[in-house]
């Protein structure tokens, strides 16, 4: 390769930097961080910032994911770019063949829609389908479950964890969904993922762990699996 290829780099300008900042409002693109990237400093005139627009085609030859049919404009417009804090800029560019230019694109495209439905005064983290989709991948039969669930029973939103071999008393004008920790050993700690995640909230008001499905949760469920 020629030495001139070597060092070639196409760097995104500033006003492509800045649009990728804005239209995440400044936040981590990472479904799993969305850490801020800018905030006040010690002075009261100065700022920190720790986000990076980073490149999801490499800005050179040698660079991560880097894609030789992009032209060198292309290769710096912002539909190439993501914006990231440092430490995950660091961490796809590591670890390149975990972190594909769809992946990427799918993190990109999360966190621009999040960022709009948040403009709204909507809580969207929820609404994160690749979040979504790697917890669908952790825990398959239980989502397969619950889908089945959802198919027969669209309207319920109310489920229990329960052993086969116990009794339960549900409402009769409402069907309560039942999953059995004799069909899934990790019942529990699965569930709680689900909670952490604001996809379940506990409702438990009796003897018998009961939770109750989000809407976002529901819509995720009712299209087809991945």
């Amino acid at each position: 390769m020629p030495k001139s290829d070597e060092k070639r780099r196409d760097d995104f300008p500033q006003p492509i930097k800045t649009l990728l900042a804005k239209r995440v409002n400044f936040r981590c693109s990472n479904p799993e961080c969305r850490q801020p990237t800018i905030g006040p400093g010690m002075k009261k005139s100065a700022t920190v910032s720790i986000g990076v627009a980073a490149h999801i085609s490499g800005a050179a030859p040698n660079g991560p994911r880097f894609n030789a049919v992009l032209t060198a404009d292309e290769r710096k417009s912002a539909d190439n770019g993501i914006w990231l804090c440092r430490r995950c800029d660091k961490i796809i560019d590591s670890d390149e063949n975990a972190y594909s230019e769809e992946l990427l694109q799918d993190w990109k495209q999360t966190a621009e829609a999040t960022t709009h439905l948040e403009l709204k005064g909507l809580k969207a983290v929820r609404d994160n389908q690749a979040l979504l989709r790697k917890l669908e991948s952790d825990m398959p039969a239980l989502f397969a479950e619950m889908r089945t669930d959802l198919a027969e029973h669209p309207f319920s939103r109310d489920f229990v964890l329960i052993k086969r071999e116990w009794s339960f008393n549900g409402d009769p004008n409402n069907v309560i969904l039942m999953y059995y920790f004799n069909d899934h050993p990790h019942l529990r700690p699965m569930v709680q993922v689900l909670e952490n995640r604001e996809l379940v909230r506990n409702v438990t008001h009796t003897n018998v762990e009961r939770f109750r499905m989000e809407e976002a949760f529901v819509d995720y469920l009712k299209t087809d699996p991945p």
